[in-house]
């Protein structure tokens, strides 16, 4: 179930920023007493003792991490009272206050990871992390993702649905009527809908959507969790498009928006609220970049595992790195000897390893001696074939082959060019332009084709039940 685009998540980033990003809004617009009154209130806001993030240095990029906390829902998605604190919203907001950009990256509950601080090799859902604590949430994050956080933010679920009372409701454009008898949303009305803090939380929390066809109602959103990601992305452009555009109105609804926002929030205790409302104020939301975290199945519907090939470009995106940068123990490299000499392909591989690797194959290149080294990847994944590239003196010529390679896996056949491999990696401004490479399927190299992957690990394409977002040229108000 790859899900590897830019695709976010969910209402709670829209209650951060009435919450606190209005804050600094209100500060222009209120006199002076007024400004006591909202330093006063700002200064409620409930703090998460003892909880470390990691410090950034002023005007540098920052990570947020939001948590969406519901202690009164079943683990079936009905309301009840019920012990212990969940996470329905886990997400990381970055924020870069020179660009003026904001990203966001949207984690699966499900997600079964190695929890900070339990034994290794054990694994669990992400959302156990946060049950058990707020650092533990923290650390699993920065273990499993190699992610700072710099802020750590929890809002909660009445906030929420009191919040998109308080704009008129959040509009969406629907085509089908929807339903989700878990969650309680039920919605027969067509085109631009306004959807009030009961639907609008019912469908922001669906897991088991379903939609009118001709035949009745289809069958249920097959990827659950990754599917309710899918759609949150499009409530959170709708809902901070309204939000955004009602304070810019009516100055006058700042008051009653902040007295619900610093009612829902907490943050931790490094974390000043003037400065997380001056980050947030100076963005433009609608250019926000979203993405969710590429996944595969663990257990199909039930829990899924990190597709760390492709998370590594989207990652890299949160650790201020470039989207190229791809950890070398995530690539496999295959050596073939291109040009006859003696033991070179076993040279080149524990060179490749002592880089960090992984060796796969050592054999012999049909049709030597190659003139050029030569880098195979497959068509998705130039990124890890540029990666190993890199670190070849002198560069190497990229060429695709899907026959012959699987997932995470580069073949490198050595020319008569090749000299010696390098630790760290050319950057990538000073790569040098290499000849075309070879065409695509002209590859023949001695690499078994890989068997084909099982199929509880078969990706699989966006969700058809993405149902709501408001089709360009339509204005729903």
């Amino acid at each position: 179930m790859t899900r590897p685009s830019r695709n976010s998540r969910r209402s709670w980033l829209q209650r951060i920023l009435l919450g606190l990003g209005v804050i600094v809004v209100l500060g222009s617009l209120t006199g002076a007493g007024g400004a006591v009154w909202f330093m006063r209130k700002i200064g409620n806001i409930e703090r998460i003792n003892n909880l470390s993030v990691d410090a950034v240095p002023a005007g540098e990029p920052s990570n947020y991490l939001v948590v969406g906390s519901d202690t009164r829902a079943n683990t079936d998605g009905s309301y009840g009272e019920v012990s212990g604190q969940r996470s329905d919203t886990i997400m990381i907001v970055r924020l870069d206050p020179e660009t003026k950009q904001a990203a966001v990256l949207s984690l699966p509950r499900d997600l079964m990871v190695p929890i900070a601080g339990r034994p290794s090799g054990e694994l669990d859902k992400l959302n156990s992390a946060y049950a058990e604590s707020h650092q533990t949430l923290v650390d699993t994050i920065r273990l499993n993702f190699g992610i700072e956080v710099n802020h750590y933010v929890v809002v909660d679920f009445v906030g929420f649905q009191r919040l998109v009372d308080a704009v008129g409701g959040v509009p969406f454009y629907l085509d089908r009527a929807i339903k989700d008898d878990n969650s309680g949303l039920f919605v027969e009305e067509l085109g631009c809908v306004t959807l009030g803090g009961d639907q609008a939380l019912a469908y922001a929390r669906s897991r088991h959507l379903q939609y009118m066809t001709p035949d009745g109602w289809s069958r249920e959103d097959p990827i659950a969790d990754l599917g309710r990601i899918q759609r949150q992305q499009v409530f959170i452009r709708t809902a901070l498009a309204k939000v955004l555009g009602q304070i810019k109105h009516n100055p006058l609804k700042l008051t009653e928006l902040i007295n619900i926002g610093v009612d829902s929030v907490s943050l931790d205790p490094e974390t000043d609220p003037f400065d997380l409302a001056d980050q947030f104020s100076g963005f433009d939301m609608s250019a926000m970049e979203s993405y969710s975290l590429p996944v595969v199945d663990l257990v199909p519907e039930v829990s899924v595992t990190t597709d760390t090939v492709h998370a590594e470009p989207i990652l890299n995106i949160f650790r201020g790195l470039d989207p190229s940068e791809v950890a070398p123990g995530l690539i496999t490299v295959n050596v073939l000897n291109g040009t006859g000499t003696q033991g070179q392909a076993n040279d080149a591989a524990a060179a490749f390893q002592a880089v960090g690797f992984t060796i796969g194959e050592r054999s012999n290149f049909p049709n030597s001696p190659l003139a050029q080294t030569t880098v195979f990847h497959r068509s998705d994944e130039e990124n890890l074939g540029l990666r190993v590239a890199r670190h070849i003196t002198g560069g190497a010529v990229l060429a695709v082959d899907d026959v012959n390679l699987s997932p995470g896996q580069v073949t490198v056949a050595t020319g008569t060019d090749f000299t010696t491999v390098h630790m760290q990696p050319t950057p990538l401004d000073q790569m040098p332009n290499n000849a075309p490479a070879p065409a695509e399927g002209t590859t023949d190299t001695t690499v078994a084709p890989p068997p084909p992957p099982p199929p509880d690990t078969t990706p699989t394409t966006s969700s058809d039940y993405t149902i709501g977002a408001i089709p360009d040229g339509v204005d729903c108000g």
